[in-house]
């Protein structure tokens, strides 16, 4: 943001300022803690920003482009918007070099994805990150009514119209340079797609996805701010005292949040793993839908109900839930229990509300044993067992 600020001709005092700002739209502060590819996706883009703006750094934009994409994948568009103002660029400063610059580009570009795309390929057996796509299957929404999923996507803006307030101003500022236009259409796609595909996520985690578009909102502040039109500067200038002013309001309740999900993290999320540790056979193989933190503080063997850490059971939910508009679930949870093998299930109570996951599993011929009760918000834990199959010399004869 320092960088970003000085190439748009900011002096040293209102670079460091413009950088403090930038971290108090919303709840970014603990956004930027709130998976690790939403902290690295906010990276990459002001870096991209930087790349297309500042011209001691032009060379590092097909490097950042190779490597958006494996972020976020919804940062494809990014990279292919950027990519083509790029060539533009190109064409327009030096048509006798284009081919040879064009070629170069390109083939920096493909440098950059080839790490990531050989990774992903072998870690998970898709070349392209498949976190997303899991959740699309799991949570099947993208089948759903028009009016449902354009319901949902109008609840999470609501929600950040209020969180942003003032912030959302800059908006307007962004139709006044041509990387600003760039970012609405890709804003416009990222809605589009998640309209179509899978609403309810624009909701989920403190309205966590939506947090790659905020570097718009900070172009749109610090591109405006020396304009050349004496009216847009003054515009400029007036949002960054306002701003200024709905920090001293917004930044508390971003760290009361960030303490608020930190005392979750030490009591819930280190809990219910210490109480695995000490309690769970040593060979229990354990199916768990959130398997960041207790895949980091137990050794135990995990079976991924999404899919997010455990691909084929992706495709299970592909096949299954995604098929059935989400009707097949607890079938599809079912088997992926029992080719997991699993023997015990860490299960938020909010998952459970939500999806009826253990309701599903007894459906299913499961006898889930609840060992640890996590309250009305915390983590469960539960021993699966099959129900014991009818005798058939003991069933009624006709």
């Amino acid at each position: 943001m320092l960088r970003l600020a000085r190439g748009l001709g900011a002096p040293g005092w209102l670079a460091l300022l413009l950088a403090l700002l930038a971290l108090t739209p919303a709840n970014l502060i603990y956004q930027l803690f709130n998976g690790l590819e939403t902290s690295l996706a906010l990276a990459t883009m002001v870096w991209a920003l930087v790349a297309l703006s500042d011209t001691h750094y032009p060379g590092w934009l097909p490097w950042i482009l190779g490597s958006l994409p494996f972020l976020r994948p919804e940062l494809i568009v990014v990279a292919g918007l950027f990519g083509l103002y790029a060539v533009y660029l190109m064409w327009r400063e030096s048509r006798s070099d284009f081919v040879p610059t064009l070629l170069k580009f390109g083939s920096q570009v493909v440098m950059s994805a080839a790490p990531w795309l050989i990774l992903h390929t072998i870690e998970t057996g898709s070349p392209i990150p498949a976190t997303i796509g899991a959740k699309k299957a799991y949570f099947a929404e993208g089948c759903g009514p028009p009016t449902w999923k354009k319901g949902a996507v109008l609840v999470s803006l609501h929600r950040a119209t209020r969180e942003l307030g003032v912030w959302l101003a800059p908006l307007v500022l962004l139709l006044r340079t041509s990387i600003g236009r760039l970012l609405l259409v890709f804003a416009a796609v990222f809605f589009a797609s998640y309209d179509i595909n899978f609403p309810g996520a624009l909701g989920h985690y403190e309205l966590r996805y939506m947090y790659v578009l905020e570097p718009m909102l900070i172009w749109g502040l610090l591109s405006t701010l020396f304009d050349r039109l004496p009216a847009i500067r003054v515009v400029s200038r007036g949002l960054l005292v306002l701003l200024g002013l709905q920090a001293v309001f917004s930044v508390p309740r971003a760290m009361e949040l960030s303490l608020g999900v930190r005392d979750f993290a030490l009591r819930d999320l280190a809990g219910v793993a210490a109480w695995a540790n000490e309690n769970l056979p040593l060979d229990s193989r354990v199916m768990v839908h959130d398997a960041g933190y207790f895949a980091y503080a137990s050794d135990f063997e995990l079976v991924d109900l999404v899919g997010l850490k455990t691909p084929k059971n992706a495709a299970i939910h592909r096949e299954m839930t995604l098929a059935s508009c989400g009707q097949q679930r607890p079938a599809a949870v079912s088997r992926i229990a029992a080719e997991g093998g699993a023997s015990h299930f860490v299960l938020l109570a909010g998952w459970d509300r939500a999806f009826g996951i253990v309701r599903g599993l007894q459906g299913q011929g499961w006898q889930p044993v609840l060992i640890r009760d996590g309250g009305r918000y915390g983590y469960h834990v539960l021993e699966l067992r099959r129900a014991p199959a009818e005798d058939p010399a003991k069933m009624p004869q006709r």
